[in-house]
C-alpha cells in the first residue's frame, strides 16, 4: 500500500516527541508499505537530516515556510475559529502542492499526524485518511494558562476552546483516528471517542540495550527541556521530590537529559 505522511515538521533530528513518534512510525511502515512524505517546515533542511529518513521514503517533499507565511497565517486566524497551531501550518501554495503530489503519487491511505495538518484533508478527496491526534492538546493548555501572565493567559483561554471544539468535531472527518493513551481518549468530547484506537509510544531495544558501562546516575528524566510540561515537571522532582529522598539517601544523583534546555533547567546545572 502507498501511504502518504503529512507531517508539521520534518521527522529528524529526534529532538521533539511529534518527530520521535512520525519517524519510527515511518521507518515500521516502510517495511511493508511505500511511504510518501509531505512535511512543512518553518527552516531548511540539511542534507545530514534527509539523509537520515530517505531510506524509508520512497518520494519526500518539503514545503518551506517563510517567516512572512507564518505572520499573515496568525492574522488570519484571529478572524476565523481555525486553532491558532492550525492556522499556522495551513499555506494555500502548501496546498496546491499537496493536491500535485496526490494527483503524481496516487496514495492508498493518507496519515496526518496532530489536528494541526488536519485543514488539509479538506482538499483531499477519495482518500481514506487517518488522524493521529498524539495527546489532546486543549488539555494542556488550560493546564498551563493560570502560570502565565494576564496577556498570554487571555490567549491560551481562546486558543485552548477553540482547540477543545476543533479535537472534538475533527474527529468525524477522518475514517480512523489514534492516540497515544487511554487518559488522552477519554479527555476527548468526541461522543464516539472510544472508535479512537490506542497506539502507545514504545522502546526500540534494536536500539536501546543494556551497555554494561558504568552507573553514573541513580535518576534520568529525558525529553524536550524546552517542552513546558517537561519543565514544570523537573522544577517539581528537582524541588519536591529530591529534597525528600535525600534525607535518607543524600548521595542519590539526578541526570537531567534534554535538547534545548529552558533557562529554569540550565539554572539546576550542578557540580555536585
Amino acid at each position: 500500500m502507498r501511504i502518504l505522511f503529512l507531517l508539521s515538521r520534518f521527522p529528524y533530528p529526534l529532538e521533539k516527541g511529534d518527530k520521535l513518534r512520525a519517524f519510527n512510525q515511518i521507518k515500521r511502515i516502510s517495511k511493508k508499505h511505500e511511504i510518501i512524505l509531505y512535511a512543512i517546515s518553518d527552516r531548511d533542511i540539511c542534507k545530514e537530516d534527509l539523509e537520515a529518513v530517505s531510506p524509508y521514503c520512497e518520494h519526500i517533499e518539503i514545503f518551506r515556510m517563510s517567516k512572512f507565511d507564518i505572520v499573515k497565517n496568525i492574522l488570519r486566524a484571529l478572524f476565523s475559529d481555525l486553532p491558532f497551531q492550525s492556522s499556522y501550518f495551513f499555506n494555500h501554495l502548501a496546498k496546491n502542492h499537496l493536491t500535485r503530489l496526490i494527483t503524481q503519487k496516487k496514495p492508498e491511505r493518507v496519515f496526518c499526524q496532530l489536528i494541526r495538518m488536519a485543514p488539509y484533508i479538506n482538499f483531499i478527496k477519495g482518500i481514506p485518511c487517518i488522524l493521529d491526534y498524539m495527546d489532546v492538546f486543549s488539555v494542556g493548555l488550560q493546564r498551563r494558562m493560570n502560570k502565565t501572565n494576564f496577556l498570554f493567559r487571555w490567549i491560551f483561554n481562546i486558543e485552548s476552546n477553540r482547540i477543545k471544539k476543533y479535537e472534538a468535531n475533527i474527529k468525524n472527518e477522518f475514517a480512523a483516528c489514534t492516540i497515544i493513551s487511554e487518559q488522552d481518549r477519554e479527555l476527548l468530547k468526541n461522543p464516539d471517542k472510544n472508535e479512537v484506537v490506542i497506539i502507545s509510544n514504545g522502546v526500540d531495544f534494536d536500539h536501546f540495550s543494556p551497555s554494561g558501562s558504568e552507573k553514573k546516575f541513580d535518576l534520568l528524566f529525558t525529553g524536550n527541556m524546552n517542552y513546558p510540561p517537561n519543565i514544570e515537571a523537573v522544577l517539581f522532582i528537582c524541588k519536591k521530590i529530591l529534597p525528600l529522598i535525600r534525607i535518607h539517601k543524600p548521595e542519590i544523583s539526578f541526570c537531567i537529559a534534554g535538547t534545548n534546555p529552558a533557562r529554569e533547567i540550565t539554572k539546576l546545572s550542578t557540580k555536585h
